[in-house]
């Protein structure tokens, strides 16, 4: 009876790996899918860096300004299925130390002490800007050297009982000017903000505008599939982060009044 299952086992593993071998080798050969039949995906990114004469703002808008602090910044985004909805993820934690000559470690059992906010996004729960900065646990920092400091954090948000731990080297933060893929040249200055002309393209939508210390102003074009073209379905106009006009559009390219 054993050896029969065992059998039976084995004829159903080589039928399951056969089978799906042949859907990806179909997969791969079907060369006459469009553009807009394929989904994009934004890969998944972390970032550990630090910004020197800065200060966490109370401008949610800017994040960080000119300062006499040193700001530590981590964030991690998941990866951006354009074809999935509600699966984005992000979270992101940031403080602050006054830093003193001489001084190379510092801690606290009291994150609040650091101006520490921890902070999420999701099809779920997340914090509000109160509950972001109710967190306890501790924070320990070594400055290596000019450019690289060691941070061991363990903190959990009380409100929504999220823990998070951090062991890791976070470094100088240098301005990005380089291209992204579907992507103008991203313009950002030493405090990681959003500056100058950028165009932002993923398959359901284009934003085209300026930046002004992560302020946008300009137009966010979106779209929908209509007998599998991409046809344009409204215009979000935006000045100064502020939405101020939308066009809507039905499936013929007539404006909805």
């Amino acid at each position: 009876m054993k050896r029969t299952f065992h059998i039976l086992l084995i004829t159903f593993l080589l039928v399951a790996c056969s089978d799906r071998g042949t859907k990806q080798d179909t997969t791969n050969i079907d060369s006459n899918k469009t553009t807009l039949e394929i989904p994009e995906m934004i890969p998944a990114d972390s970032l550990f860096n630090f910004y020197t004469n800065c200060k966490i703002s109370s401008d949610k808008i800017k994040e960080r300004e000119q300062g006499d602090k040193i700001v530590f910044h981590y964030i991690y985004k998941n990866t951006d299925y354009a074809n999935t909805s509600d699966e984005e993820y992000y979270e992101e934690i940031q403080f602050e130390i006054k830093p003193e000559t001489g001084r190379e470690k510092y801690f606290t059992n009291n994150p609040a002490f650091f101006n520490t906010t921890f902070n999420w996004g999701c099809f779920c729960d997340w914090p509000d800007s109160l509950e972001a900065l109710q967190n306890e646990g501790e924070i320990e920092l070594q400055q290596l050297n000019d450019t690289v400091w060691n941070v061991k954090l363990h903190i959990r948000n009380k409100p929504l009982n999220k823990s998070m731990n951090i062991n890791k080297n976070f470094k100088f933060y240098k301005p990005r000017y380089e291209l992204a893929s579907r992507d103008t040249i991203n313009k950002s200055d030493r405090f990681n903000r959003k500056q100058g002309h950028w165009i932002i393209e993923n398959d359901f939508s284009i934003k085209n505008g300026q930046f002004s210390d992560n302020r946008f102003s300009g137009s966010i074009f979106n779209f929908m599939h209509y007998k599998d073209r991409k046809t344009l379905s409204s215009i979000w106009i935006f000045e100064n982060d502020k939405w101020t006009e939308s066009l809507k559009f039905n499936e013929f390219g007539k404006r909805i009044k």
